[in-house]
């Protein structure tokens, strides 16, 4: 009786957890199947082999900078004198020896420019990270966007099947009322068999958008079947403005990188500089003489004299180096607040374009449309009538899906410009 207990407890148990591994699969697959913006994000920054890559160039610069703060090393010096002679100084018997220890000391500042070098050859790097990964959410944002344009197109080419093939039905009913001709039914078909076409191209190129998507963090093949779809209007969503964009940019990763790249050519002429003036070197040590038991302090101090090398030649380089960084830094910071304004007035160009759309023209062309439809199937329209108003209709809205994703995109290019890396994280495109 207790082996049967025992084996019911068992079986139980078994299919206990067989019925959790079960429900943990399904739920994993569940939350695979549709992406959100926040999963592929998450994904993207922490497989993206690239971004990893960079992060390892961070690391080497911070043990640089901390190599750079770094003392030279001492010197110890033995030496002996009055040793293997001839006479009294045969053998070692008169020898004298000296133990000495030096250090050399860098003057000048060259130790305090050779660490703000690194450390500005480290905040390079650092914003190099930054930058790549802004780059990356903007690739994900602008990819995202075209996903979700291209979801929305099958939906387009689906919805525009159907209606041929309702289409295709009614005129079916009219030819054999004989109300049509047989030729009605042959062009229908006709139309029909491109809008399935069309469908399948869509979706092909809703498969190659969704492969480059799952390539930002290492999937060769989607392991998933759609995105969400956002809630937020582009035409209603509130953005900075220009000026305000402005002053973010100044502020910016791109220009943060003009400052240092410039700062380091300004360190590397006066670490130049500071190298036309020597160091000092001082010992101190020990002398011992076997002759007499006798010991005395040694003291040393070294200065070379900058007479055939100033370091002239490279001074003069590096300013010109400066002179040259100035103009580019500045021509590049105009080209930054072109490149700006060129990109805020492209978006808000194509926000107007999406609120005439939205308000007026598709719904417009719904109407037409429809009128058309119905006054077709009395004989008050010609076939070309119908399907002119069908393309047009149809041309309109798939015009809006991708009115929407260049928004989206321009919109992340701007945030990546000013670096904005919340809003690149936080906006579902």
């Amino acid at each position: 009786m207790k082996k049967s207990i025992s084996i019911y407890l068992v079986v139980g148990m078994i299919i206990t957890f067989s019925y959790v591994a079960t429900a943990e699969t399904t739920k994993n697959a569940e939350s695979n199947r549709v992406l959100t913006k926040q999963t592929v994000i998450e994904r993207v920054l922490t497989d993206n082999l690239e971004l990893n890559a960079l992060e390892s160039v961070v690391r080497s610069k911070e043990a640089l900078v901390r190599q750079a703060k770094t003392w030279k090393n001492p010197e110890f010096e033995v030496e002996a004198e009055n040793i293997l002679g001839t006479g009294a100084n045969k053998g070692f018997d008169s020898a004298e020896t000296t133990y000495k220890l030096s250090e050399e000391f860098e003057l000048w500042g060259k130790r305090g420019f050779r660490i703000q070098t690194a450390e500005l050859e480290l905040a390079l790097s650092q914003n190099n990270y930054h930058q790549f990964k802004l780059r990356l959410l903007k690739k994900v944002d602008d990819l995202y966007g075209q996903v979700m344009a291209a979801q929305e197109k099958v939906l387009l080419a689906q919805e525009k099947v159907e209606l041929n093939k309702s289409l295709m039905t009614e005129i079916k009913r009219m030819v054999k009322a004989g109300r049509f001709s047989s030729v009605e039914e042959k062009r229908t078909h006709i139309r029909l068999s491109k809008s399935i076409l069309a469908e399948k191209k869509s979706k092909k190129e809703l498969e190659i958008l969704k492969h480059q998507l799952s390539l930002l963090w290492g999937n060769k093949t989607p392991l998933f079947e759609e995105i969400e779809k956002t809630k937020i209007e582009p035409e209603t969503e509130e953005m900075d403005s220009l000026s305000m964009l402005q002053e973010q940019l100044a502020l910016g990763p791109e220009s943060k990188r003009l400052d240092i790249e410039r700062k380091l050519v300004l360190f590397h002429l006066k670490k130049d500089q500071s190298e036309a003036l020597p160091n000092l070197t001082l010992s101190g040590g020990i002398k011992d003489s076997r002759a007499d038991n006798a010991q005395t302090w040694v003291l040393g101090a070294a200065l070379p004299f900058p007479i055939f090398n100033r370091n002239g030649g490279q001074i003069e380089s590096n300013k010109a180096n400066l002179e040259q960084k100035d103009k580019e830094t500045e021509a590049s910071k105009r080209a930054l607040l072109l490149q700006l304004t060129e990109l805020f007035h492209q978006k808000e160009l194509i926000r107007e374009n999406l609120v005439s759309l939205k308000t007026s023209i598709i719904p417009d062309s719904q109407d037409v449309y429809q009128s058309v439809r119905k006054g077709y199937l009395k004989g008050r329209y010609s076939y070309l009538d119908l399907f002119d108003a069908q393309d047009s209709l149809f041309e309109l809205r798939q015009n809006y899906t991708e009115a929407v994703a260049d928004f989206y995109r321009i919109r992340a290019e701007i945030w990546a410009l000013v670096g904005n890396e919340i809003k690149l994280k936080g906006a579902t495109p």
